[in-house]
């Protein structure tokens, strides 16, 4: 017996948010295809929210007076 695909929860909303979000319940399959689609978008999403490290120390380098 093949075993179903998990059902998820799709939630909409404008960025701006002029409007309720809608939420709704697809099957599997759909939101494996919808994955798809959004795919380059998450790429993106992650690269502009990947943490950056940065250090102080250039802050606190002392400056040697001549």
């Amino acid at each position: 017996m093949p075993q179903r695909k998990p059902k998820y929860v799709i939630s909409l909303q404008p960025t701006q948010g002029l409007s309720k979000p809608i939420s709704f319940t697809v099957t599997g399959s759909k939101a494996e295809k919808i994955l798809g689609l959004l795919q380059s978008d998450m790429e993106k999403h992650k690269k502009l929210t990947k943490p950056v490290s940065a250090t102080l120390e250039p802050f606190f380098v002392e400056q040697i007076n001549d």
